[in-house]
């Protein structure tokens, strides 16, 4: 166990020996909100939780791959800033009360040992900063990936939803637009009705409301 006790902390790399989810360890905060910053050096796996014990805001910066495949139930922000993280087998994100993707990637992939309906909150707020973010549903599956509202802050951002022999899904509450910025649908590529992007293959986006600032 590693307490950050109220402090700060920045790490290389957080990576896991053995790849069997739930083997990692953990990282809580017994103090004062705080923040874990991780930098990689190359791709990594995380088995571990970063927990829900004290608040904890996840910043994960640097290029490659951070591919999380265990529950991690802290209920801070979490920040995206390069490269990709990979929510995979019984990985989650489960508790975070924010996402900001920046330059950077989230990845919902249900095609590994696993397909989790609750990989991130239902209504949890995503901010796009010229990131994406991608749903992958397992083979032969009629998958949805739920999240609450999208708000599209600066540069060209991407949403896409990647069926295998079945459909995915992806369901937001609503899509805000700031000046300077923009969203590409990655899927069908075609609108195919009110509020609802995709289709042709059997990739949808459905969201409630668009709105321009």
């Amino acid at each position: 166990i590693l307490d950050l006790n109220g402090n700060n902390q920045a790490v290389a790399n957080l990576n896991s020996v053995g790849a069997l989810s739930g083997t990692g360890g953990t990282v809580q905060n017994s103090g004062a909100a705080a923040t874990l910053r991780v930098g990689l050096s190359g791709n990594q796996t995380w088995s571990g939780n970063i927990s829900g014990t004290g608040v904890i805001n996840l910043v994960r910066d640097g290029g490659s791959t951070w591919t999380v495949n265990s529950a991690n139930t802290f209920t801070g922000t979490t920040t995206l800033q390069g490269g990709a993280l990979a929510l995979v087998d019984l990985g989650t994100l489960q508790g975070t009360s924010a996402i900001t993707i920046r330059r950077s990637a989230l990845i919902w992939n249900d095609t590994g040992v696993q397909a989790l309906g609750g990989r991130l909150p239902a209504s949890v707020p995503i901010t796009l900063e010229g990131g994406a973010f991608t749903y992958q549903a397992r083979a032969g599956t009629d998958g949805t990936a739920q999240v609450g509202t999208i708000t599209l802050n600066t540069g060209a951002s991407l949403l896409t939803a990647t069926p295998t022999a079945g459909t995915a899904t992806i369901t937001i509450g609503a899509i805000t637009r700031n000046s300077g910025s923009g969203l590409t649908f990655r899927g069908g590529g075609v609108v195919s009705g009110a509020g609802r992007a995709g289709a042709a293959r059997g990739e949808s986006v459905w969201f409630s409301a668009i709105s321009r600032k």
